[in-house]
């Protein structure tokens, strides 16, 4: 038997439809991160109370005084809170440190919901699911931009 070689044409499309598929998940990438950037030094990622309550709460883990539910919320838990005070005893309070978490749990979120979608509607599809969720809501921006407590550990759940 003679060994089966490819059509060169038809091996040419492959790459070429390949590297279009990078291509525009590099561009999906890099215009996630370039809103995200624009809007973090805009005016609408301002400190509110909400980001203002997780700092003090932040504030007071560092010295060991630990809470299970947020002090005006009573609906949300502390996770985020926990895991931003090893960033200030590293750095110090900062606005950046308070939202490292939520930005981390917001790229999480996206990394998840590309692998659910590998294993339930294929590479494609679940490579432009993820790409939406990156690109597309708002709500990533406005609030998982922020420390507001809890959101964007509930959207990585």
């Amino acid at each position: 038997m003679a060994a089966q070689t490819a059509n060169p044409a038809t091996s040419f499309l492959q790459r070429l439809r390949l590297d279009r598929d990078r291509l525009l998940l590099a561009a999906v990438a890099i215009a996630g991160v370039a809103i995200r950037v624009w809007v973090y030094r805009g005016p609408l990622v301002i400190p509110n109370g909400d980001e203002g309550l997780v700092g003090v709460m932040v504030r007071h883990f560092v010295h060991g005084h630990l809470a299970v539910f947020s002090w005006a919320r009573p609906y949300g838990g502390t996770q985020e809170m926990i895991l931003t005070v090893p960033i200030f005893w590293l750095t110090g309070t900062s606005l950046l440190g308070l939202r490292v978490v939520p930005i981390l749990f917001s790229i999480l979120a996206t990394f998840f919901i590309w692998r659910v979608g590998l294993r339930t509607i294929g590479r494609r599809p679940a490579a432009v699911a993820a790409g939406l969720f990156w690109v597309w809501p708002p709500f990533n921006y406005l609030v998982l931009l922020r420390a507001q407590g809890f959101y964007a550990s509930d959207i990585a759940y």
